[in-house]
């Protein structure tokens, strides 16, 4: 480097001008460095002091500036005369570093001043010696006193004269500490840097404060890594380095300077590399993009936390956050860097290209607008209304996010949306009462068949103020929490849940044993058949039933493929009420395809738990790939077996197929049912919500031909509303 080369290496080749110094020669007439000019280089290491002179060795710092200071003094008479005497200075820098220290200093050692906290540079140390145990992370006598002996012995780049002077100080310090033990290292096995806790992997990535010189350096680590909640309160907010300048009172360019550092020393960290590397596994996984929340929460579902800490929630997610940073920092530190931080407006985004992290923004922006619908989109139309922004190209190897990946991305995007467990978006902070609402479904079974929470506090029919308060929350986590009674009383009222509240045993009784209006998830009674003379009147809900059941006589007696789509709630009832009044085979294609899964892994003669463990595979690794050829020799199979049955099978439990991309089986079936030799008629049916005809598993839309394949079956067919005397309410 021409900064750190002799001046007589930097003139070589280049005659001065006549009647000027070398040093002269060198201000006017810069040698060319990129964009950079040599002089004006040089100027900004003179300009250096203070905490930018930690980028030299502490052997060498002050003489050194000196030499420095005096070849590039903006005043040429300060400067050298020639080179010649600048390389003398240069040289006798390093001569001195080089020198044993004075051989007092063991003697001018003071024990009764040292403590187990008292940094290695108050030992009275060579330069050599403290240099030495820094490269071993060695800064405090306790840590020095812990370090196992044989270790030292065989640190690499230490003589046998600074050697000595360690092991002499160490005894001195053992005398005086007899009862701090040696650390062994850990055993190979036990230095798996995939093993470490959140905690360790936080406790490298912030390290340790050496000496008071580096003081800047690591406040500014600090707050790089959220270590100063003060400051920087929300782990989700990555401070700028313009911030961090402001708060540690140095100018930016310093900051940069010891980011620089920071990223070098993260990026040769083979703990913090692994982390870096599942990372952008997940950042693929998930379609390019992640939000700095979801990013600490792949890492906390990744690493594990310190049994033996007493570490909060808050303090866990707060060092996950740190972990993302550094690795994102790190990553800029390459060449190419395959993920970075994005910043659009207040928000950070962690993704592969500047467009994707742009689209997460618009995204969010968009979930906002969705969220503030009343009343709430249904998730087929809030996916609509995402799948409207166009996305950007995605990078190679980087699938297109699935729905359920969408509305996932676009409400951690935002800032007031939120994704219920029914993939709906709706506000954070929700009111109780909207809340309660729209779950009225799931409460409306409370206290019917006993009590779900201590049945023997509340006997039959009862439910507690909790009861309420769970349902609500696990369908909308992020809601507004509900009242105690008695306004959780009023609310239940609001919603039509007619209940009274008894204070002494702290239960809610039902004023009738069966809830008879239905809303959402309603738990479904059937009604007795009457006969003919004593039906009432025909209303629309009749009606309806009545001509659901003529059309399924109809395919039933001439044979057909039909797909049926029920409510997920009434899924088990509208099976059982299809096996009850036709002659149908039932079979479960989930229990169908295993089992000939461990079958064909018996017959290739292939350890079944290999196979359930490939399941939690990346999609584009070997294993999964294995996992999918073998599931499509079974779908081969059970495919045959149903097309080889005697007259009609209801199938149900569809779901593996679109897990594992083979649904073209019932494409196949469609095709094949009816003709000769063939099963007569296939029913499927597979859940669905009231917002589109379509039928689909898993975001996957079913193939049919024509309209006439497909049939949604009414919740009046399922309460036999249509060979009952009740009317709908």
């Amino acid at each position: 480097d021409p900064a750190t080369r002799p001046c007589g290496q930097q003139l070589a080749g280049r005659r001065p001008r006549p009647g000027a110094t070398a040093a002269e020669d060198a201000d006017t007439r810069p040698v060319k460095r990129g964009r950079t000019t040599l002089p004006a280089y040089l100027e900004l290491l003179a300009a250096a002091g203070g905490d930018e002179a930690e980028q030299l060795d502490a052997s060498v710092r002050e003489g050194l500036g000196e030499v420095l200071r005096k070849a590039l003094a903006r005043d040429v008479a300060e400067r050298y005369a020639n080179a010649e005497d600048m390389l003398r200075d240069w040289r006798t820098v390093f001569q001195e570093a080089t020198k044993p220290e004075k051989t007092l200093r063991q003697k001018e050692f003071g024990i009764g001043e040292v403590g187990l906290d008292t940094s290695i540079t108050g030992l009275e140390l060579s330069t050599r010696a403290e240099n030495a145990l820094d490269r071993v992370n060695i800064v405090s006598v306790q840590d020095l006193l812990q370090y196992p002996t044989r270790e030292l012995r065989f640190m690499r780049g230490v003589g046998q004269k600074t050697l000595g002077e360690i092991l002499s100080r160490i005894a001195q310090l053992k005398a005086a500490f007899p009862d701090v033990e040696v650390v062994p290292p850990k055993p190979a096995e036990e230095a798996d840097v995939t093993s470490l806790t959140i905690e360790a992997l936080y406790r490298r990535a912030l390290g340790k404060q050496r000496d008071a010189r580096e003081t800047s350096r690591f406040e500014v680590r600090r707050l790089l890594l959220g270590d100063r909640p003060e400051d920087f309160g929300d782990v989700e907010v990555w401070p700028t380095q313009t911030e961090i300048a402001r708060c540690v009172d140095v100018t930016p360019g310093r900051v940069a300077q010891i980011v620089g550092k920071e990223r070098a020393r993260w990026l040769k960290d083979a703990a913090l590399s692994n982390l870096r590397a599942d990372l952008f596994t997940e950042l693929e996984r998930q379609g390019g993009v992640l939000t700095v929340r979801e990013a600490l929460q792949a890492i906390l579902a990744r690493r594990e936390s310190d049994d033996s800490s007493d570490a909060s929630g808050a303090t866990l997610h707060r060092q996950a956050s740190a972990l993302a940073r550094a690795a994102v920092e790190a990553e800029h530190a390459l060449v190419e860097p395959r993920m970075r931080m994005h910043r659009q407006h207040d928000r950070v985004y962690i993704a592969t290209s500047a467009a994707l992290a742009k689209w997460a923004r618009r995204l969010g922006e968009e979930a906002d607008r969705i969220a503030a619908a009343d009343p709430l989109l249904a998730s087929a139309r809030a996916i609509q209304r995402l799948r409207s922004i166009a996305a950007p190209d995605f990078p190679e190897g980087v699938d297109p996010p699935s729905d359920e990946r969408l509305l996932r991305l676009a409400a951690t995007a935002s800032t007031k949306a939120a994704v219920s467990p029914r993939q709906e978006i709706y506000p954070r902070g929700m009111d109780p009462e909207r809340a309660l609402r729209l779950g009225a479904g799931a409460v409306r079974a409370l206290g019917l068949g006993g009590s779900l929470v201590s049945p023997e506090k509340k006997g039959a029919n009862k439910f507690s103020a909790d009861d309420v308060r769970e349902r609500i929350a696990a369908r909308y986590p992020d809601a507004e929490e509900l009242p105690p009674p008695p306004e959780l009383t009023t609310l239940l009222a609001r919603v039509g849940l007619d209940v009274a509240y008894d204070a002494e045993r702290q239960v809610y009784a039902r004023s009738r044993a069966v809830e008879t209006t239905t809303s959402g998830s309603t738990i479904l009674g059937r009604l007795h058949t009457v006969r003919p003379s004593e039906r009432e009147i025909v209303t629309p809900q009749i009606a309806a039933a009545r001509q659901f059941e003529e059309h399924l006589q109809h395919r039933h007696a001439d044979g057909s493929f039909l797909v049926l789509t029920v409510r997920p709630a009434h899924m088990t009832r509208a099976e059982s009420e299809l096996l009850r009044r036709f002659e149908l085979d039932r079979l479960s294609l989930d229990e169908q395809l295993i089992a000939a899964m461990r079958k064909l892994a018996s017959e290739k003669k292939v350890d079944w738990q290999v196979v359930r463990d490939a399941d939690h595979c990346d999609r584009d690794s070997r294993d999964w790939t294995n996992l999918v050829t073998l599931f499509g020799w079974a779908v081969d199979r059970v495919r045959d077996d149903i097309l080889a049955k005697d007259g009609a099978v209801l199938l149900v439990h569809p779901g593996l197929l679109a897990r594992y991309d083979h649904i073209g089986m019932l494409e196949t079936l469609r095709d094949e049912v009816g003709k000769a030799g063939k099963v007569r008629t296939c029913w499927v049916l597979v859940p669905a919500d009231e917002q589109s005809d379509l039928p689909v598993l898993d975001g996957k839309e079913i193939p049919l031909l024509s309209p006439g394949q497909r049939a949604r079956v009414p919740r009046e067919w399922i309460e036999n509303l249509h060979r009952s005397g009740a009317e709908a309410g």
